[in-house]
């Protein structure tokens, strides 16, 4: 492991490339990744730390970031980040730290970077769909064509097997 002599912004398009190359992450994830990153980004030069390297972030440095995250309002909605919303921001971070380790480049331990607890309220409910529901999706398509066909077994294979869209293409 080495120190690197570049910023940890300069690294992150590099992190990005080996998100599409090297971990074959979707586009969306990269642009998720990307938008929280830039958030990081935001506070490393409002902070002054826009040269700071991966090796000189500290556990300080994360403590701060987070106070930043918790206290950020949202111009649209006048509201705090909620915890959820905080901790996307911190995987994407930690999924930077990650890479440099990946790449032997020195820098904060990846366990250095916690999340926060969510309390059970936060925690999104999943809604299924009753039986009548599910009839009702699967007899959708018009299956006196080949492409109703197709979205039908879609439809059936996707609600037996619990599988996303994506998954299944």
């Amino acid at each position: 492991m080495e120190e690197s002599s570049k910023s940890i912004i300069k690294h992150i398009p590099d992190f990005l490339d080996y998100c599409k190359v090297e971990k074959d992450l979707s586009n969306n994830t990269r642009k998720n990744y990307q938008r929280y990153l830039n958030k990081f980004v935001v506070w490393l030069k409002k902070n002054d730390k826009e040269n700071i390297k991966p090796h000189q972030l500290s556990s300080d440095d994360i403590w701060k970031y987070r106070l930043f995250l918790s206290r950020n309002i949202n111009p649209k909605t006048g509201k705090s980040l909620k915890k959820t919303t905080q901790n996307y921001y911190l995987i994407a971070l930690r999924a930077l730290l990650s890479y440099f380790s990946t790449r032997d480049v020195v820098s904060l331990p990846v366990l250095k970077v916690s999340l926060p607890e969510l309390k059970k309220e936060e925690k999104q409910p999943v809604n299924y769909l009753n039986l009548e529901q599910v009839k009702k999706l699967i007899s959708l398509p018009n299956t006196k064509i080949e492409s109703g066909l197709r979205d039908q077994v879609v439809l059936g294979i996707l609600i037996s097997s619990g599988l996303k869209v994506r998954q299944l293409i």
